[in-house]
């Protein structure tokens, strides 16, 4: 047996413990929609870790970490939105943001981001590659500078966007959820998903 899957059984144990049958197979299509769900809880950590942290201009020592997290936030909720593995769920935009064009847009603004800066290297206003020449009698000095820019003012706007999705998602849920109630003749509860 694999160390990951020693470390995934011990992290399981506790709900082994209180009685709980790990991906029993009528849950199958239900746990597909876990994915989602976790991707979108971990974008709203790391969007609302985001807006709580307020860097000063050119705070080089805190910037690779606030990268990072930006990184993950964006290409995250990009993921729950496009093909996954065998059985993954995704999500299509047309439905999760239908009549509500104010939030499509922010969510378009996300993807372009993901597609633009973080997926992939383009040009975009988010990422400014420049060269600065410093030329003297003896030599000339060629300094490689990139500036990313970070949409702070744009974060409560992104944390509206994946809350929206995230409740989009409970209703197709839900939907499982009912017809696995009549399937099964009893009322199911949904305990909070794990952090």
């Amino acid at each position: 047996m694999s160390d990951l899957e020693e470390e995934w059984k011990k992290h399981m144990a506790p709900a082994i413990a209180e009685g709980y049958t790990l991906d029993p197979p009528e849950y199958r299509r239900l746990n597909n929609w876990t994915f989602v769900l976790w991707q979108l809880l971990f974008t709203k950590v790391e969007i609302q870790g985001l807006i709580d942290t307020k860097p000063a201009l050119y705070d080089q020592a805190n910037f690779y970490g606030l990268y990072s997290r930006f990184s993950a936030m964006i290409v995250t909720y990009a993921r729950c939105f496009a093909s996954g593995g065998d059985g993954i769920v995704r999500l299509n935009a047309k439905d999760a943001f239908r009549g509500e064009p104010d939030l499509k847009k922010r969510h378009d603004r996300m993807i372009d981001i993901r597609n633009g800066v973080v997926a992939h290297t383009g040009a975009h206003e988010l990422a400014r590659a420049t060269i600065g020449v410093k030329e003297d009698a003896g030599a000339i000095v060629v300094k490689h500078m990139f500036t990313p820019a970070m949409p702070h003012n744009e974060y409560p706007q992104f944390l509206e966007v994946v809350e929206h999705a995230e409740r989009y998602t409970i209703g197709q849920v839900n939907k499982h959820i009912n017809f696995l109630e009549k399937k099964l003749g009893k009322t199911i509860l949904v305990a909070q998903l794990s952090k």
